[in-house]
């Protein structure tokens, strides 16, 4: 099932990192048990289910839509009126830019 990360936004497939991104997304994920959680929106204006997943448990520690952003694999992105996790989401964007972790390394 393909579902959208509420809050995040992958890397462009034109930035240097790319390839370690989707990557270090796969390891994450790949084989693994996930369990989705929707917020308010469940589904973008494009049909799109929009969830949060976590590993193992629900547990902000296990969030992948917060690994992603802490990581440096992806950026803050569309929240799409949900905010359950956001002001999370928006500290971890801020820490990995200011650490310059993943993607944020070479700017």
């Amino acid at each position: 099932q393909d579902v959208y990360y509420i809050g995040t936004v992958g890397v462009d497939q034109k930035h240097p990192f790319y390839a370690k991104a989707v990557e270090a997304h796969k390891a994450m994920v790949v084989g693994k048990k996930v369990l989705i959680q929707t917020d308010v929106v469940a589904t973008n204006s494009a049909g799109q289910k929009l969830a949060y997943v976590f590993l193992d448990q629900v547990d902000v520690r296990s969030l992948v839509n917060g690994r992603i952003i802490g990581d440096g694999l992806g950026k803050l992105g569309n929240f799409e009126g949900n905010g359950r996790y956001r002001m999370y989401l928006e500290n971890l964007g801020f820490i990995a830019s200011q650490g310059k972790v993943g993607l944020w390394a070479g700017k």
